[in-house]
């Protein structure tokens, strides 16, 4: 994949990859699951922890594959990872990874897409330490944000035209990416309970 033309197809691979990335490293350094359910892995020339769990992984799988298709129909505008107290559901995080499909140059190499992936991966070790500390048990939820007239497939519900779960709260821009087809900009929102 390294030297081939990039493609709308490929694009939508790549950043499809890099936000299960994003979403797996956040639940792992903040705790929101248990250590046992990760394992290490090399991706970005970065140790980063992926999902082991078996309904979990499925469960992340099946919304990584709505992304992709999302993405490569551009229909996607946003994914948002939304943590919250399990006790009293209210919000905690909210990591957003919104997409630009505008800005189109289709001649970056996968190898400098990669390196560039490498900065907000960095940025989730460093904000696990600068965000509130959680004693609480948490859950996780995923939401896509698409365009109006976007039908996703295989029963996946998503947020159509609408905004999600906002709340004000303190926010953090991460750097974004880009694919040269596929924008992906980062922040995290965070909430006092």
């Amino acid at each position: 994949m390294a030297d081939r033309q990039l493609t709308s197809q490929i694009s939508a691979h790549a950043a499809t990859e890099f936000i299960e990335c994003m979403i797996e490293n956040v639940l792992y350094e903040r705790g929101v699951l248990q250590p046992n359910s990760f394992t290490k892995k090399k991706q970005y020339d970065l140790n980063v922890y992926t999902i082991t769990s078996g309904q979990i992984k499925q469960y992340v799988a099946s919304i990584m594959s709505a992304v992709e298709a999302a993405l490569a129909s551009n229909a996607l505008r946003k994914v948002i990872l939304l943590i919250a107290n399990v006790c009293t559901l209210v919000p905690l995080e909210r990591w957003e990874f919104t997409i630009d499909t505008v800005s189109a140059s289709k001649d970056k190499p996968m190898k400098t897409i990669h390196a560039e992936m490498q900065g907000p991966a960095r940025q989730v070790r460093t904000y696990a330490v600068t965000l509130p500390i959680r004693d609480v048990p948490c859950s996780f939820d995923v939401q896509l944000e698409t365009l109006e007239d976007h039908t996703g497939g295989s029963g996946w519900s998503e947020v159509r035209g609408g905004r999600g779960v906002e709340v004000p709260g303190e926010e953090l821009p991460l750097k974004g990416i880009s694919t040269g087809i596929h924008g992906v900009d980062v922040r995290v929102v965070y909430f006092d309970e």
